[in-house]
């Protein structure tokens, strides 16, 4: 059997405006970053034993964690270390928090996911939706998102509402041919029952928190934990697999939920639980990790000459946020998001932001 141990960096919460202050409540954390370990069960204590032996000699008697550790000289490639030794698989999925609005307006108000209903469409639409969402990202100031998050996270949200922010959105940008594509969204909005779409269709998917039953719309880590599961489980799919995440207090029942569906629709044989970081030295390992990688997306000119994070962010990140960002700090290695040529990219982006017609040749 498979386990894979999880935890994060930069989780505050759903994203919302921060009381009413006109700014968003990520502003300290603009990235948030989910990180997994692949083991083989088998192996299991031999590498917990050898990571309490390190972590000793290191004179970390308490909890191992990121923001208590980071300045130990050599503790991240020893860490590394042990973990190739034994064949563990690593993966990051980070997402930039303002980027990750701008995909959800793109997908509900400028090309809806329900209009892509074949293999080829989605992955059209894939490679359009990240081209309007980098210009999109440039062009629309920070209100025009604020308006969006309070539909988004209100559950009686009126279509009314959803087509005025539409026509809001289509007022703050300069691009003709975006324009157009969001007033036919608008035309579909309004003919969504002669359409056989129901008003769920048309709203990001309302989830609760485990405190309070408070709805959200607008949370990364579900989208992370998919991607990172599917990522780390590729070659092993259909071995039974055991998923190990940090206590999540506020979000459990939901990544419980979503990660039931994730398995049922990717055929992956596994199940998540959560448990206290301090009884685990694994979910200790990648939290230390993975606050490293969250801190390079934040801090990039600080680590030039730091090879190691270099090297797991050339080869272990998949990075959700604008093309340049992408190209600027992870530098053109292989991403789930941007699989495709800079040269064209760069062309189709112009003609995009040009209101000429996206040339596929």
């Amino acid at each position: 059997m498979k386990k894979i141990y999880i935890d994060e960096s930069g989780n505050t919460g759903a994203i919302k405006e921060k009381n009413k202050k006109k700014e968003f409540n990520f502003i300290e954390q603009p990235y948030f970053t989910l990180g997994g370990i692949l083991i083989d069960e088998s192996r299991e204590d031999e590498i917990k034993k050898e990571l309490k032996v390190l972590y000793n000699s290191n004179n970390i008697e308490d909890e191992l964690k990121y923001k208590n550790h980071k300045n130990k000289k050599g503790l991240l490639e020893k860490i590394i270390k042990i973990l190739e030794k034994y064949n563990c698989k690593m993966f990051f999925d980070v997402t930039n928090k303002r980027y990750k609005i701008i995909n959800y307006i793109v997908d509900y108000c400028v090309i809806p996911y329900y209009e892509a209903n074949s293999k080829d469409m989605i992955v059209a639409k894939l490679c359009t939706t990240n081209l309007v969402s980098d210009i999109l990202y440039e062009e629309l100031e920070d209100k025009v998102l604020y308006n969006f998050i309070e539909i988004g996270n209100n559950p009686n949200s009126s279509i009314s509402k959803l087509i005025k922010f539409c026509e809001l959105l289509k007022s703050s940008i300069k691009s003709k041919l975006i324009k157009k594509q969001i007033h036919e969204t608008i035309d579909t909005i309004r003919r969504h029952n002669s359409l056989g779409l129901s008003k769920k269709n048309l709203f990001p998917l309302i989830d609760v928190t485990n405190i309070g039953e408070r709805p959200f719309a607008f949370l990364p880590n579900i989208d992370a934990l998919n991607n990172l599961i599917v990522q780390l489980t590729e070659s092993s799919s259909r071995e039974p697999m055991e998923i190990i995440h940090d206590n999540q207090e506020e979000f459990s029942k939901s990544l419980t939920k979503w990660m039931k569906i994730t398995s049922e629709t990717k055929k992956i044989n596994g199940n998540i639980r959560f448990e206290n970081s301090k009884n685990d030295v694994l979910i200790q390992t990648i939290d230390y990790i993975t606050g490293y990688i969250n801190d390079y997306f934040k801090n990039v000119s600080q680590y030039d000459n730091n090879e190691i994070v270099k090297s797991i962010i050339c080869t272990k990140v998949n990075l959700v946020s604008t093309y340049n960002e992408y190209k600027k700090k992870v530098n053109g290695l292989n991403n789930i998001n941007y699989m495709i040529n800079d040269e064209f990219y760069k062309d189709a982006y112009n003609q995009l932001k040009n209101n000429k017609l996206i040339s596929t040749q």
